[in-house]
């Protein structure tokens, strides 16, 4: 059998020559034994068998590394935040507002949501209930504004921010417009407080321009009877008298020396908050945000739940809205 052609001593690699023991420079022409060539080849691929080994180790280990950290993550995003981290995220400032629904009836009303807290918007007929909607919200036609006293007839449901709704109840008192309009306006207020458990706070406006009404204090007194928390918005303030008595002290004195008082009776123990605002020099804006972001950081938090008033058919009698009939 013809031995293999080999090459020259320049061209032999260095482990070659060190296998069979030579310096590739200074090696003579013998050539490797068989067996030399055998442990070379034996060598080659016991090195290769370790690197495919290495390299599989590695991407296993890769593949273990990506697919924990991807449950992880997961995990991370699936997981909720706590009510503290909730509560912490709450801004005071308006940045989306758009309208869901008109109801003429409360069954009418949207879905009650407890992710979705209600601030709702009441008062007398004329007092500037939509105004003060589209000051909240820097819009200028988000709820119509009229001049006709009673124009606000339908229950308004605006969802803010896609976190809460501000919600514009028709008005009270004075009103044009029917005998059975004024029935059904008066009813749907009527079941929309007694009855909406995600109603966080009712905000009642009172015209600070005048002195405090027979109708205002019992509005109110209505609604405080039903188990609603109410905080008081005086509107107009540019209006007022300067040299007339402050509007929150004049109806605080009101309140409290009214027939029946809740508050004079201890039955509420303080009187509501007072905000005073303008739609016209745009003043009490920032204050009133404030308020309502304490009171969604605190229904999340817990701390701020409705106690929902149980009332029998001859309670709800008296539970009326005090709604006057129109000029005859």
């Amino acid at each position: 059998m013809q031995a293999p052609i080999l090459a020259s001593r320049a061209e032999r690699p260095a482990a070659y020559s060190l296998l069979v023991g030579k310096n590739p420079n200074t090696a003579r022409t013998s050539e490797p034994s068989l067996d030399a060539a055998k442990a070379l080849r034996a060598t080659q691929g016991t090195a290769n068998s370790l690197t495919w080994s290495a390299l599989a180790v590695l991407f296993v280990y890769r593949w273990q590394w990506r697919v924990s950290r991807r449950f992880v993550t997961v995990g991370m995003c699936s997981s909720k935040p706590s009510k503290k981290a909730l509560a912490a995220a709450v801004k005071p400032e308006i940045n989306r507002s758009e309208i869901v629904k008109r109801s003429f009836y409360y069954s009418q009303c949207p879905e009650a949501d407890a992710d979705l807290p209600e601030i709702a918007v009441f008062g007398e007929s004329n007092v500037g209930k939509s105004s003060l909607v589209n000051f909240l919200c820097r819009r200028k036609l988000l709820s119509t504004i009229s001049k006709r006293p009673g124009h606000t007839k339908l229950i308004h449901h605006f969802l803010i921010d896609k976190s809460w709704y501000l919600v514009d109840l028709p008005g009270i008192g004075f009103a044009e417009a029917k005998g059975k309009e004024l029935k059904a306006m008066s009813n749907i207020v009527a079941a929309y407080v007694r009855h909406r458990e995600t109603l966080v706070e009712l905000l009642y406006l009172v015209d600070a321009s005048r002195p405090p009404k027979d109708l205002d204090l019992a509005a109110m007194k209505w609604l405080v009877d039903s188990g609603v928390y109410i905080s008081v918005v005086l509107t107009k303030t540019d209006l007022a008298r300067k040299q007339g008595p402050n509007p929150i002290e004049s109806l605080s004195n009101a309140l409290f020396k009214m027939d029946g008082s809740p508050w004079r009776l201890g039955q509420v123990k303080e009187l509501p908050r007072m905000f005073l605002t303008s739609t016209k020099i745009r003043t009490g804006r920032e204050e009133l945000l404030q308020h309502i972001a304490d009171l969604r950081r605190r229904c999340i938090l817990g701390s701020h739940s409705r106690q929902m008033s149980h009332t029998t058919k001859a309670e709800a009698k008296h539970l009326q809205v005090p709604m006057a009939p129109p000029p005859g």
